[in-house]
């Protein structure tokens, strides 16, 4: 169980809508272009930007401008980083039912991210993996740039509707 988040193609045909086509799959081709586990501080910016702040777990239409902020938005977020100490702190990762103790482990966490979270911040919730700005998030951050690169280079906007979902 976790959060799981996609970019798809939907091929679209003519006369026929974005909801009619999410709606009425049979008429289209549908391929996974994105794909996130946890990358909860993107989730939140699809929320936040496309959602009008509704997580609902909709299927929700995304413009290449959209793709483009986002991209932006991440290699700010990766130079800020780079340029970010570290500090190492101990974090609860489970149990030990035995003996009835929490077991924790050292993570490095990246210091004096305000400015990070404003531009991209982490949104907690069921499921949703850590809100620590650490190297999970850094990962994230790559991650989402390669995706996001990659659909501006290949993605045809012209013939296709990109679509975001999230489920958890």
């Amino acid at each position: 169980m976790g959060l799981d988040m996609y970019l798809r193609k939907y091929a679209k045909v003519s006369g026929v809508s974005f909801p009619e086509t999410v709606d009425r799959t049979e008429w289209t081709e549908i391929k996974e272009v994105g794909y996130w586990r946890k990358a909860n501080q993107i989730h939140r910016y699809f929320v936040d930007n496309i959602q009008n702040g509704i997580d609902d777990g909709g299927t929700y239409e995304i413009q290449k401008e959209t793709i483009e902020d986002l991209c932006r938005k991440c290699q700010t977020v990766k130079d800020l980083l780079a340029h970010l100490e570290k500090k190492t702190v101990s974090e609860e990762i489970g149990w030990n039912g035995r003996e009835r103790k929490p077991i924790f482990a050292d993570n490095e966490v990246f210091v004096n991210t305000e400015q990070i979270a404003n531009i991209l911040p982490t949104r907690g919730g069921f499921f949703f993996g850590s809100t620590e700005y650490d190297s999970g998030y850094s990962e994230d951050i790559d991650g989402t740039i390669e995706i996001c690169e990659k659909i501006l280079k290949d993605f045809d906007f012209e013939n296709n509707y990109l679509a975001y979902h999230a489920s958890w």
